[in-house]
């Protein structure tokens, strides 16, 4: 495969990890995701600092993404982080409005995420 198009996949998903951790949970906190953690209810943390601590992670994940080491592993492991973050916020959230929306939206991730698996972190040429 291509090396470019897969530093290509790489860097969409840096950038998604980015902005869903960075942008919308640390520096601008988006509604949504903030009612998707309150509806799991509260614990020890209060849902912002739940989201909080979810953004810091999707953070880090971004930065490893980006960095193309151990990519098979930070891939399956960001295949598997989408999948349980969908299930648990479906199921258990009530605040996701259009299930199956939510899994489609998420297809194109999952792909790169499996791609990059697959065939390696790729190269800027």
């Amino acid at each position: 495969m291509n090396p470019g198009l897969l530093f290509f996949l790489r860097l969409v998903l840096c950038l998604n990890w980015l902005y869903q951790g960075l942008y919308l949970k640390l520096i601008k906190v988006d509604k949504h995701h903030l009612d998707v953690v309150k509806g799991l209810g509260e614990g020890i943390l209060s849902a912002q600092q739940f989201l909080w601590i979810i953004g810091i992670g999707e953070t880090i994940l971004a930065l490893g993404i980006l960095s193309g080491l151990y990519y098979r592993f930070v891939s399956w492991f960001q295949i598997g982080l989408i999948l349980l973050m969908n299930i648990i916020g479906i199921l258990f959230s009530g605040a996701i409005e259009a299930p199956i929306g939510l899994l489609i939206t998420n297809l194109p991730l999952l792909c790169c995420a499996y791609i990059i698996g697959k065939y390696g972190p790729g190269k800027l040429l």
